[in-house]
């Protein structure tokens, strides 16, 4: 079996990313944990509980931007495909 590929989108603005969410047919390309985030602080701390394997990033986004959000996760030995 293979394992279940998470991913997390990080975008201020909430029809962006429920239009990411919605527009992909995530399960039939072997994802199936979609997690979100609204800004920075939350991107980490969710990227620490959930450990996804991509992170789908804007890099204008509140209380950190998506570079530095980047460099926190690499920081810390994060191996996630980063795209932004």
């Amino acid at each position: 079996m293979n394992p279940i590929v998470k991913i997390l989108i990080v975008d201020d603005e909430y029809h962006i990313r429920e239009g990411i969410k919605t527009s992909v047919p995530w399960s039939r390309i072997g994802i199936g944990g979609i997690d979100e985030a609204a800004d920075g602080m939350q991107a980490l701390e969710r990227y620490e509980r959930q450990r996804p394997d991509i992170v789908l990033l804007d890099i204008n986004i509140p209380k950190m931007d998506g570079m530095e959000v980047a460099r926190r996760i690499r920081k810390a030995g994060g191996t996630a495909r980063i795209i932004f």
